[in-house]
């Protein structure tokens, strides 16, 4: 079977030569002499031509083998597909690996027949030994434009913001953090409104509130119809129609749960489907576990950022603030009003605060964000419009 599998990936080699590029050492594994022969010779052929044949090989070969133009024949008659080269290789590999360990298990088989050896050295001498068989993995070389294609950033929406941060990287922690009522929920509503437009599922816990208000809020935001309006249902046919054709577009699109029963787990695998994840909000999670509020958070935020880096999606993360600000005549959020942890702003990749004028000076309706911490840029403060009745950012 080695020598067909073997013969299999030299036709691969004849007939695309493109697929040697990165297993020129794949002879290593082969245990056919001849075919070791062949598969050096055509590495000495490509450096000269682009093209290799049958005549070329066998007049370029070193033929003490005595390798005859029918064994070379019988290689190209195979057709092999060159697509097919990794398994192959795999194959030949695991051929390799089980050789190596019988010849291995064989010699402590006859050392146990004439000597005396005790079962702790016996046991330790194996494992150093298979420890020893080792098929490294070739590091693949990344070109810079390869690097920069990617680093897939996904947009927030909010143009002003995304100029300055380019959009949300994927495996990166990123906190939006306010006072009550400020606009947190609504805000992160806002960028699942928009990765709704790009037609990008999103996954949000939702711990404060119920399915139902998060669904009417970014039906809100979606079609331009206030929240009472639906509430009381004073609708006009066309704002009906609006809203069922949007309602089918966030069941397709966003998986809203609401549990009261939220645990870190939840966040598994299969969440590796979503482009994005939010949760609301962060003082709410709790692990089972006999810990200090402060220790708790920190262990939670640990956790979140390196689920972030195995599922390799963005984890958007509410959190509230201490009443720090509210004691300064600057009111405006700082790093230092996280609530419960100083490790969030250590986890964290981005830190997003909320800050609203018309909270305290009525007459300004504009609403700030924040960029207290950016890992990879700038930070900076953005205006952006707040439409309260539709929980609107504009």
């Amino acid at each position: 079977m080695t020598n067909e599998i073997e013969k299999y990936l030299l036709s691969c080699i004849i007939i695309d030569s493109n697929s040697i590029k990165n297993n020129k050492k794949i002879y290593k594994y082969f245990n056919n002499k001849k075919n070791i022969v062949i598969f050096k010779c055509i590495l000495k052929i490509l450096k000269k031509y682009k093209k290799i044949d049958l005549i070329t090989i066998y007049y370029n070969i070193n033929n003490k083998f005595k390798i005859s133009i029918e064994y070379l024949n019988s290689i190209i008659k195979l057709d092999a597909d060159p697509s097919k080269i990794e398994k192959y290789i795999k194959i030949l590999k695991k051929i390799k690996i089980k050789k190596i360990l019988k010849n291995i298990l064989k010699k402590y088989i006859k050392i146990l027949r004439y000597k005396k050896l005790k079962i702790k050295s016996l046991t330790k001498n194996i494992k150093l030994e298979i420890n020893r068989i080792k098929f490294k993995k070739k590091k693949k070389i990344i070109s810079f434009q390869e690097l920069i294609k990617k680093k897939k950033y996904i947009k927030t929406g909010f143009r002003k913001l995304d100029n300055i941060i380019l959009g949300f990287s994927p495996g990166d922690l990123i906190i939006v953090a306010a006072r009550p009522s400020i606009g947190k929920t609504s805000f992160c509503l806002n960028i699942c409104a928009n990765l709704i437009k790009k037609k990008k599922k999103s996954l949000f816990y939702t711990l404060e509130m119920s399915k139902e208000q998060i669904i009417l809020r970014i039906l809100s935001i979606m079609t331009n119809i206030e929240i009472k309006k639906i509430f009381k249902k004073e609708l006009k046919t066309l704002e009906i129609k609006k809203l069922k054709k949007n309602f089918k577009k966030i069941n397709k699109f966003v998986n809203f749960i609401d549990s009261k029963k939220f645990t870190i787990n939840l966040i598994d695998k299969n969440s590796k489907k979503y482009k994005m994840i939010f949760i609301d909000y962060l003082q709410l999670i709790y692990l089972k576990k006999d810990l200090n509020r402060n220790n708790e958070i920190a262990e939670i935020s640990r956790i979140l950022k390196k689920k972030a880096i195995e599922l390799n999606i963005p984890i958007v993360v509410i959190s509230q603030l201490n009443r720090n600000s509210e004691q300064r005549i600057n009111k405006r959020p700082i790093l230092s009003d996280l609530k419960d942890s100083g490790s969030i702003e250590q986890d964290s990749d981005m830190i997003i605060f909320l800050y609203r004028n018309d909270f305290y000076d009525l007459n300004n309706k504009n609403i700030e964000i924040i960029l207290g911490k950016n890992r990879n840029g700038n930070t900076g403060i953005i205006k952006l419009k707040f439409l309260k009745k539709l929980t609107k950012f504009s």
